[in-house]
């Protein structure tokens, strides 16, 4: 599959739906296959099977895993893959969170706003327009509960 695609890795049906509700008209508009998964293995098969421009915006957190392997083996294979972290959790513990934040392109704190993934999104797909030289030039910013940029 070519062209431009967002795959949306959560364990949650509930906010699987919500996303898929905050990005539906902009997918139409824009022309962006969209696809859902609740498992990491799915996701990458769905990475593997997919060209063109990809982002992936992944839960950190997922029962009995983290996605901290998916974020490597993406970034390994697919270094041009948009990778957002959604999480919960912002614990400067947790060593495997820390290399997942060392690795990803931006990241959402959740609960989140339908305008914080819908930025990212719209900044992201620009880059093919020329609006961006790279990913890299997207700002880096994380999203508060208010949704309101910091």
């Amino acid at each position: 599959m070519s062209g431009k695609h967002i795959i949306v890795l959560d364990d949650s049906a509930m906010i699987i739906e919500i996303i898929t509700i905050f990005l539906q008209n902009f997918c139409e508009r824009n022309n962006v296959m969209f696809h859902t998964t609740s498992t990491s293995m799915e996701a990458l098969g769905k990475i593997q099977a997919t060209t063109g421009q990809i982002a992936l915006i992944t839960d950190f957190e997922l029962k009995g895993e983290d996605s901290l392997d998916l974020i490597q083996t993406t970034k390994e294979k697919w270094p041009e893959t948009f990778v957002i972290l959604m999480t919960g959790y912002f614990n400067n513990k947790n060593s495997r969170l820390k290399k997942a934040q060392q690795l990803i392109d931006n990241t959402i704190k959740k609960p989140f706003k339908s305008s914080a993934i819908q930025y990212l999104m719209q900044q992201y797909f620009q880059c093919s327009q020329g609006v961006f030289s790279n990913k890299k030039e997207i700002p880096q910013k994380i999203f508060p509960m208010s949704g309101r940029m910091t």
